[in-house]
């Protein structure tokens, strides 16, 4: 049998904090001094494999930003949302 080798995980992503709350699947500026300076989707298009930007302005790209998944086509969410909603971190809270 041959030996499986170990992966290395990615980075964890980085979510957007925005008064106090978790933007799930919201990514921003890596650092202050980031040039780009955009917000992006953390996790690439379904459909296309790209990745899609919503601007400089952070509650412009959250309301971009949710108008767009909702517009994506449901897929299952990727583990790390499960876990988000098992925890109760991040915005999809029960109401």
């Amino acid at each position: 049998m041959s030996k499986q080798r170990d992966k290395k995980s990615g980075r964890p992503p980085q979510y957007v904090q925005f008064r106090g709350q978790t933007i799930v699947g919201l990514s921003g500026p890596k650092s202050p001094i980031d040039v780009d300076g955009r917000y992006y989707s953390t996790h690439n298009d379904s459909i296309t494999g790209k990745r899609e930007y919503f601007g400089r302005d952070l509650e412009e790209a959250i309301r971009l930003f949710r108008v767009w998944r909702s517009e994506q086509v449901q897929v299952p969410p990727p583990q790390e949302w499960r876990i988000a909603q098992a925890t109760g971190s991040g915005e999809h809270e029960a109401s």
